[in-house]
C-alpha cells in the first residue's frame, strides 16, 4: 500500500511538472508543495491544491537524509513554496538555497508540523515566526505539560485579523484537528487566527515578512478532516494568494498590495493598474508626480550633519531645533529667556536646518517611492534609498534615534516634548518603505537597519521624559504623538501596542478634544484657530485610518453626548462653505485652506450623500493633483453615488 501511495504521489508530482510551462503563460500561481519527514493523508491533502483553479502546483518530497528539495535547480522559479515537511537535517548549501527564496521575493506558506522542522537551526524559527521545541530531542514526539500535542480534538477557531487578506471573508469556525501547546511565537508576527481551547497554544496562525517575501504559518492541518474543512481550505488558498509575490519569478506584481498604513493600499494598487494599463484619466496627475520625482532625483541628500551648530551633547548626530514661537526678551540685555508669541514664527529657527530637512526629506522619499511603485523604474527607488541611508543608516551621517534637543527655548531649556511634532513626517517614511519592497535598491540589510532605528526611536518616545510629556499633551500634540507611535509600531509589527494606542484614542483624544457640538476648544484658543482646528482634525482622521489596520473604528466612534470626528468635521463645514463667518482668531487672515483633504476623507468614510456633494464642491482636485492617484476610483464612485 505504501508503494502504491508513493507511486500516486510521484505521478501527481510528474503531472504537476508537466503543467509548469502552462502556468507561466496562463497567469496561474506557480506553487511548490514540499513534504517529507512526517506521514500524512496524501490524497485529501493534495486535493486542496489540485482543486484550486488559480494555482499550478508541483509536489516534491525531501530525501530521508536531508532537505534535498532545496537542491532543485528550479527552486527560485516558483511564486510560493508550501512547507508541509518535518526534516531535521539540512546542509549549509541547502540553507543558503532556502534563504535565497527571500531575496527573490518567493512567498512561503508553512503548515502544521513544519513548525517542528530543523530543531538545531535557530534561524529557521526566526524565518517562519515560531518554533515547536521538542521536549526531549532524543525522543521526538514526547508529550509533557509544558509542550505537546493531541489528536482528534474538536475546537473553535477565531479570526483575529479580520481585515487581513489571508482571513478576508472568513468568520469564526469549528474544526476537528490536532492541537499543539508549548510552541514559541516571535514578537514580530501579525496574529491571524486563534482559539479559546484551554490546552492549545495561541495564536493558531500568523503572518510576517522575511526579506522581500511574505510568510504565513497555520498550525491547523493534521489530517483528512482538516483538509476537507472548507474554512481551512480557504485559509490555505488565500494564504497562497497573499504570499504570491509574482515579481519573485519575473512576473507582474500587480496583484500585490503594498505594505502601507496611512496611505490606502487598495487605492494605490488600483492607480498602478490603471497607469500601467495605459489609462488616460490620471495622466495629468501622473505627469505631475513624475515632474516632482525628477526634481527629487536632482535634489542633494540631507542629514543632521548639515547644521553648523552643535547640540548640547556635543554630538552633531543628535537632532536639534529651536522653538518657532519664541522671541528675544526685550526686557533683558541678552534677550534671555526668550518669550512666547503664539503663531508668530521667529526666522532664527532657519539657522538650524534639521527641522526643514526632516520635513522635506520624507516628502521627497515618498514622491520617489510612489514614482517607483507606479512605474517600476529602479532609478526612483535608488534615489529614495540614498535619502534613507543618509538620514538613518550611514555611520557618518545618520541621526541618533531621539529628539532630546527638539524645539529648545533659549534661556529656558535645551529641548521639549513639544518638539516631537516635528517628527510627524517620519510616518511618510514607513509608508514609502512599503512601496520600495520589491526594489533591488532597497536591500534586506537596509530594511533591518531601518527597523532597528525605528525600534530605538519608538522606545525613546515611550520612555523618555520628553516623550512622556508629549504623550500626555491634550491638544494636537497628543494627537500627532499617537499617530506617530501607532504608525511606527505597525511598521515594527508591534500590533498589540498599536491597537492599544488607537483604542485609547477614543477616550484620550476624541472625547477630550471635541465638544458635543464639534468645537475643538484647545485649538480654537490658539492665535491661528482655523489652522490648528483643521490640523488636529487631520491628525484624528489619520488615527482613524491607522485604526482600519487593526479593526479599531474611530471614524464612527461617538461618546454618549455626541463627541466624534464626524461632529468636528460638521462644525467646520459651514465656515469652509463661507455660510458662516469665522469669528475666532486667525493670524494672517482666514481662508478655507486645509479643509479640502478633510472633505475628501469624509466623502470616503461616511455614508452620507451630503459629504459627496461637499467634496465635489470644495475638494474636487485639479487633474494634476496627487490626490487623484492616492484616492482614484473610490472617491469617484462615492461622488457618483455608487
Amino acid at each position: 500500500m505504501e508503494k502504491l501511495l508513493f507511486l500516486c504521489g510521484l505521478l501527481l508530482s510528474l503531472a504537476a511538472a508537466d503543467h509548469a510551462t502552462a502556468a507561466e503563460s496562463d497567469g496561474k500561481i506557480k506553487v511548490l508543495v514540499v513534504t517529507g519527514g512526517h506521514g500524512f493523508d496524501r490524497e485529501p491533502f493534495y486535493e486542496m491544491f489540485s482543486d484550486d483553479a488559480a494555482i499550478d502546483f508541483t509536489a516534491a518530497e525531501h530525501s530521508k537524509t536531508n532537505a534535498s528539495v532545496y537542491d532543485r535547480e528550479d527552486l527560485l522559479s516558483y511564486d510560493v513554496v508550501v512547507l508541509y515537511d518535518m526534516p531535521q537535517n539540512i546542509t549549509d548549501a541547502q540553507k543558503a538555497k532556502f534563504k535565497a527564496l527571500f531575496d527573490k521575493g518567493v512567498g512561503l506558506v508553512v503548515l502544521h508540523h513544519a513548525l517542528v522542522s530543523y530543531q538545531d537551526w535557530p534561524e529557521y524559527e526566526q524565518i517562519i515566526g515560531g518554533r515547536y521545541q521538542e521536549p526531549d530531542p532524543k525522543k521526538p514526539g514526547t508529550v509533557t505539560k509544558a509542550a505537546g500535542w493531541r489528536h482528534d480534538v474538536d475546537f473553535s477557531v477565531a479570526i483575529v485579523a479580520t481585515n487581513h487578506p489571508v482571513t478576508a471573508g472568513l468568520k469564526d469556525f469549528s474544526i476537528h484537528d490536532e492541537i499543539y501547546w508549548g510552541f514559541r511565537v516571535g514578537n514580530d508576527v501579525t496574529p491571524l487566527i486563534t482559539t479559546t481551547h484551554p490546552e492549545s497554544g495561541k495564536p493558531l496562525g500568523w503572518a510576517r515578512t522575511q526579506g522581500r517575501s511574505r510568510v504565513i504559518y497555520l498550525q491547523l492541518g493534521h489530517g483528512k478532516e482538516a483538509f476537507e474543512n472548507a474554512d481551512y481550505r480557504r485559509l490555505v488558498a488565500q494564504g497562497i494568494r497573499w504570499t504570491a509575490n509574482r515579481s519573485g519569478s519575473g512576473k507582474s506584481a500587480d496583484a500585490v498590495e503594498p505594505r502601507v498604513f496611512l496611505l490606502d493600499a487598495k487605492q494605490l494598487l488600483m492607480a498602478r493598474q490603471l497607469i500601467q494599463g495605459g489609462g488616460k484619466s490620471f495622466a495629468p496627475a501622473w505627469e505631475a508626480l513624475l515632474k516632482e520625482a525628477q526634481q527629487a532625483l536632482n535634489a542633494k541628500l540631507v542629514s543632521v550633519m548639515d547644521k553648523t551648530v552643535t547640540p548640547p551633547s556635543g554630538d552633531k548626530h543628535d537632532y536639534m531645533s529651536q522653538a518657532p514661537y519664541f522671541w528675544p526678551n526685550p526686557a533683558t540685555s541678552n534677550g534671555l529667556p526668550y518669550i512666547r508669541r503664539d503663531g508668530e514664527r521667529n526666522p532664527e529657527i532657519n539657522k538650524i536646518p534639521d527641522h526643514g530637512n526632516i520635513l522635506g526629506m520624507p516628502v521627497k522619499v515618498q514622491t520617489l517611492a510612489l514614482a517607483y511603485y507606479f512605474s517600476g523604474d529602479e532609478k526612483y527607488a535608488t534615489k529614495a534609498a540614498e535619502f534613507l541611508r543618509a538620514w538613518f543608516l550611514e555611520p557618518a551621517t545618520r541621526m541618533n534615534p531621539h529628539f532630546q534637543y527638539a524645539q529648545a527655548v533659549p534661556g529656558v531649556n535645551t529641548g521639549r516634548g513639544i518638539g516631537l511634532i516635528e517628527s510627524r513626517g517620519l510616518t511618510q517614511v514607513v509608508d514609502a518603505v512599503g512601496l520600495l519592497a520589491d526594489s533591488k535598491s532597497w536591500t534586506e540589510a537596509d530594511q533591518r537597519g531601518l527597523e532597528t532605528w525605528f525600534a530605538e526611536f519608538l522606545r525613546w518616545m515611550r520612555e523618555s521624559g520628553n516623550g512622556r510629556d508629549e504623550a500626555a499633551a491634550k491638544n494636537n500634540h497628543g494627537t500627532y504623538y499617537d499617530m506617530q507611535v501607532a504608525s511606527f509600531a505597525m511598521f515594527l509589527r508591534q500590533w498589540e501596542f498599536a491597537t492599544n494606542v488607537l483604542q485609547q484614542a477614543k477616550a484620550k483624544r476624541i472625547a477630550v478634544q471635541i465638544e458635543p457640538d464639534g468645537q475643538q476648544p484647545l485649538e480654537l484658543a490658539r492665535t491661528k484657530a482655523w489652522s490648528y482646528s483643521t490640523a488636529n482634525l487631520s491628525g484624528l482622521m489619520s488615527l482613524a485610518k491607522l485604526g482600519e489596520c487593526v479593526d479599531v473604528d474611530l471614524w464612527h466612534y461617538q461618546t454618549p453626548d455626541g463627541r466624534s470626528i464626524r461632529k468636528a468635521f460638521d462644525f467646520l463645514t459651514p465656515f469652509a462653505l463661507r455660510e458662516k463667518e469665522w469669528s475666532y482668531q486667525q493670524l494672517g487672515g482666514w481662508s478655507p485652506e486645509g479643509f479640502a483633504p478633510l472633505a475628501r476623507q469624509a466623502a470616503l468614510k461616511f455614508s452620507d450623500p451630503r459629504y459627496a456633494e461637499l467634496a465635489e464642491k470644495v475638494a474636487k482636485p485639479k487633474p494634476s493633483d496627487r490626490a487623484n492617484l492616492l484616492f482614484p476610483v473610490a472617491v469617484k464612485r462615492r461622488l457618483n453615488g455608487s
